[in-house]
């Protein structure tokens, strides 16, 4: 049975498991930008290759695009042929049948779910700032009010009767004890 004619699929192409049936997902990302790609036009696998770099596939597996299109084959949602009009080896080209374009709509809704989901999460996610103390510059030294500089005359570094504030430790890792401690 190909993966157009039934719509009780997980994520991977499987039963969905809880005996509800729900609309097919594509197994992959390359699924649908591969019957995208056949959908405009018919192609050779070195041209699908090519064309899924333009569709962001920065890193991919030549043989994965391969093994993909003989899958879509197997299920009825491409076609292929031996191309034999140039000069050379006879070349495989593969076309979109109308299963791989009702599955290719299949995808489409599914994705669209995702978009939706993927801009309310960008809608509600707020980048996180920096903590305030990589942000704030270190405090000024205080106003010297006698020769030594610190303020108070002691060369202790309190000014007027107040103790400086103490400087904060280094992150420890979690778990880990100051030193010194048993």
């Amino acid at each position: 049975m190909s993966n157009a004619s039934h719509s009780n699929g997980n994520a991977n192409g499987g039963p969905a498991g809880n005996g509800q049936r729900r609309a097919e997902q594509p197994r992959s990302w390359l699924q649908p930008f591969l019957l995208l790609a056949l959908e405009q036009w018919q192609s050779h696998g070195y041209e699908l290759i090519r064309r899924m770099s333009g569709f962001g596939f920065e890193t991919l597996d030549r043989g994965s695009v391969y093994r993909t299109l003989r899958q879509l084959e197997k299920d009825g949602l491409v076609t292929s042929g031996w191309d034999t009009s140039k000069d050379g080896p006879a070349r495989r080209l593969y076309a979109l049948t109308d299963a791989g374009r009702l599955y290719l709509e299949t995808c489409a809704a599914s994705l669209r779910g995702y978009q939706m989901m993927l801009n309310q999460f960008f809608t509600l996610y707020q980048v996180p700032s920096p903590p305030a103390s990589a942000t704030e510059p270190e405090a000024a030294p205080a106003e010297p009010s006698e020769p030594n500089g610190n303020g108070n005359g002691n060369g202790h570094g309190a000014a007027n009767g107040h103790e400086a504030a103490p400087r904060r430790a280094p992150a420890r890792a979690k778990g880990s004890r100051p030193r010194g401690t048993a």
